[in-house]
């Protein structure tokens, strides 16, 4: 059987900007991969993109969580 390797990566920025002014409030960028070796069937399901991008966002809700409850916690 032929056999193969597979690495993803998935690189994404955020930015979360105050509309009035435009002032950037939050930013952060984030990368994950996925490598899978060996492969021996190909798949679709094989790429792991969304399962890369659950885990990011799941990292962007504490950062946004943490960041504006010190920034409230502040009187900001």
């Amino acid at each position: 059987f032929p056999m193969g390797g597979l690495h993803n990566e998935l690189a994404i920025q955020f930015h979360l900007r105050e509309q009035g002014t435009g002032a950037v409030l939050w930013q952060k960028s984030y990368s994950l991969t996925y490598d899978k070796v060996p492969l021996w069937f190909y798949s679709s399901r094989n790429f792991y993109y969304a399962e890369l991008f659950k885990t990011i966002m799941q990292d962007v809700v504490k950062e946004l969580q943490s960041t504006f409850s010190q920034h409230h916690a502040t009187g900001g």
